[in-house]
């Protein structure tokens, strides 16, 4: 079964929340309150990521659909779309879990309901709409470079 990530932004404070960075894995453990789910749907063009089900429980919306977790429950998302996932808690207790996720240092996430892209560890989002192709902008190139370098 594949089915979800971590917490979105105003829950993110109030959440117990411990991270450890290895070369190349990060563990995430924290809940989600009562009616609540992380911030949007987003997916890792890099990572793959395992969810760990400790207590509660949630609906997790993923391309194949929506989905009830549970406690026990290991969810996988594999790389790219198809391992989009968003975790909702409809229940009335606190939805605990652990997020191992691959590729820890480095990645571009997807959020397709918002069509953003986030690149990571840096944080910079952008709107998918503002894509350029690789030559954009490079007009006028050659007159950055003195006649010296240019003539040899």
């Amino acid at each position: 079964m594949t089915r979800a990530n971590t917490l979105s932004d105003d829950l993110w404070a109030k959440s117990v929340q411990r991270q450890i960075t290895g070369k190349d894995t990060l563990v995430t453990a924290g809940g989600i309150q009562s009616n609540h789910c992380r911030l949007t749907a987003a997916s890792a063009r890099r990572a793959e990521e395992l969810f760990i089900i400790l207590e509660g429980e949630g609906t997790l919306r993923s391309p194949e659909g929506y989905q009830t977790t549970s406690k026990g429950d290991i969810i996988f998302f594999a790389e790219g779309p198809e391992g989009t996932h968003q975790l909702y808690n409809h229940s009335d207790g606190q939805l605990i879990y652990v997020d191992i996720r691959t590729k820890a240092n480095e990645d571009v996430c997807e959020y397709p309901d918002s069509a953003k892209i986030n690149i990571l560890p840096a944080m910079d989002i952008f709107e998918e709409t503002s894509k350029v192709s690789y030559y954009s902008g490079e007009k006028g190139v050659k007159n950055k470079w003195s006649k010296k370098w240019l003539q040899k």
